[in-house]
């Protein structure tokens, strides 16, 4: 009830995802009787300051953070599907990729852009012999692969030979990763490779690769 104070926790051991939740607590309220119309609602804004710490994906480099290549390696499962385009989605450590690009979440964001455009970081599908696939076969950044973990083109029906794909979203740094229906059945194991490469000068790159090993469940 006091109106400053310090509050304290304990972080458990291997933890990698941490929250800290405020939320207001004026000392007097004025009653407003329900109703569904938004305009008459009142509005009791409120400003926090934090020390020590800063928002998600905002760091303060320093002169020792110098771009570097880094690898997300992430092993992921889901049921087989003969009518879905069902999976999973995985959300990126931001901080790693902050750093290794030495850029900002927004900045990342901002300067992300497929092969063929002028963009200073560019999102590639990745071959299973290292190879650049330039063209997108899925949604925005995204990619279908073949069984042998090769980017391929969606073909409907049961003619394809694609699998799997992963489609990344630039703006909440999360990978979607879903399969064709009726073309996996449990056991089937597909590793799959994209990346993003950062180029901040001429000559200059910086590779961040995100290889998925998938495994198809009953």
């Amino acid at each position: 009830s006091a109106a400053t104070g310090n509050a304290g926790f304990t972080c458990p051991d291997n933890c990698s995802n941490l929250w800290f939740v405020v939320s207001g607590a004026p000392t007097s309220y004025w009653m407003h009787g329900w109703d569904e119309e938004a305009t008459n609602d009142e509005q009791w804004p409120y400003k926090v300051k934090f020390s020590g710490t800063n928002l998600y994906g905002v760091i303060e480099f320093t002169e020792d953070d110098v771009p570097h290549d880094t690898t997300f390696v992430y092993n992921v499962s889901f049921p087989a599907s003969a009518t879905a385009y069902s999976g999973t989605t995985i959300s990126i450590d931001l901080v790693k990729l902050s750093y290794a690009f030495v850029l900002s979440g927004t900045e990342i964001t901002s300067n992300i852009g497929q092969p063929s455009s002028t963009k200073k970081i560019k999102f590639y599908g990745v071959n299973s012999n290292g190879t650049l696939a330039t063209t997108p076969t899925a949604t925005g950044y995204g990619h279908w692969f073949d069984a042998s973990g090769n980017v391929c083109n969606w073909v409907s029906g049961t003619t394809g030979t694609n699998r799997v794909f992963s489609e990344f979203n630039e703006t909440n740094f999360i990978f979607t990763l879903g399969q064709h229906p009726g073309r996996s059945t449990a056991g089937d194991v597909y590793k799959i490779k994209q990346s993003l490469i950062y180029s901040p000068a001429t000559g200059q790159y910086y590779t961040a690769s995100f290889e998925f090993n998938i495994t198809i469940t009953q």
